[in-house]
């Protein structure tokens, strides 16, 4: 019984080494099948995060400091023409970007399950009859590129957050830094 209980808390045990080179591995298929694919990924993230801040938060505090202070009409219209043109510019790169997604995942799956075929023939006859083995190898050239995919997706999504936070950060501390102490107050409270 404690055996049984010790082997589960071994299995529970999350090795982040192994986790960040697998995820690294993973990242690497597409890298080597379709460099282009995570570049551009990277690049539309980077935008969209730009895209999710200027909308979602600047304006607002925009709008709000051009109506205090004043500001000429022309000078609020200019800006928020600009901000209009960024946005339907990343509505259009995006767009743009997910076609070449569609295009490259073709490209991107046949390099993982040539490399998966090519693993499957350097085992040994007895092992590749194995039903265990088999079922194994099934599985994984099922999910093979879905998961490359969600170790990319996974990663650019910390991307985004990063940028976001780094972005509402910083402007917190252009309005007043004590605001970003009120920010991280309820952290410390936990």
């Amino acid at each position: 019984m404690k055996k049984e209980k010790e082997q589960k808390k071994k299995k529970k045990r999350i090795d982040w080494k192994r986790t960040f080179k697998n995820n690294g591995y993973m990242l690497g298929l597409i890298i080597k099948a379709c460099p282009g694919v995570p570049i551009l990924a990277l690049i539309a993230t980077v935008l969209g995060s730009v895209h999710s801040f200027l909308l979602n938060t600047y304006l607002y505090q925009y709008a709000l400091n051009a109506l205090q202070e004043g500001k000429e009409l022309k000078v609020v219209l200019i800006t928020l023409g600009c901000m209009f043109g960024y946005s339907v510019s990343y509505m259009l790169f995006e767009s743009i970007s997910s076609c070449y997604f569609e295009l490259k995942y073709p490209k991107v799956e046949a390099y993982i399950q040539n490399l998966l075929q090519k693993k499957a023939v350097e085992k040994d006859l007895a092992c590749v009859e194995s039903s265990a083995f088999y079922d194994t190898y099934v599985k994984a050239t099922s999910e093979a590129t879905n998961r490359a995919y969600t170790v990319m997706n996974n990663i650019l999504d910390v991307v985004w957050i990063t940028i976001n936070v780094v972005a509402v950060g910083t402007l917190i501390i252009t309005i007043d830094p004590i605001f970003l102490i009120l920010a991280f107050l309820p952290f410390f409270m936990v």
